[in-house]
């Protein structure tokens, strides 16, 4: 939808009045985008979502450009984003694997409600 990874992030957040970590060393990629953001290919709406999240997101000084612009990119698939109870997320992740799944990982966590927040960064910080 054009929102990227980050926007979908943001707009579970704020809708919900919690906040959200992503980590970025988490996210799957495919192979040959790191090298083509690294030679400054990218579409055009990484940089208009990062503008319109910037008032709200907080990105770690251990985030890359590179690992930032992924978790931005309008090409990402925000519908595959989904909360699930901490409890519940390794029968989730088996259930997944085992029906096929491409990739089925845990990339970030939802935070207490009196907490309103965007942040990337990975998952050792």
């Amino acid at each position: 939808t054009g929102f990227g990874l980050l926007g979908h992030a943001w707009e579970m957040a704020k809708g919900s009045g919690v906040g959200v970590t992503i980590f970025a060393d988490k996210l799957p990629v495919v192979d040959g985008v790191v090298e083509l953001l690294e030679a400054g290919i990218k579409p055009g709406a990484t940089g208009r979502n990062l503008s319109y999240l910037e008032p709200h997101l907080d990105v770690a000084e251990n985030v890359t450009m590179t690992q930032t612009f992924i978790a931005a990119d309008p090409q990402t698939s925000g519908g595959l984003l989904f909360a699930v109870h901490p409890d519940k997320v390794e029968a989730l992740l088996t259930e997944l694997h085992r029906e096929g799944a491409l990739s089925a990982v845990v990339v970030g966590q939802f935070l207490g409600s009196d907490n309103l927040s965007l942040r990337l960064t990975t998952s050792h910080s």
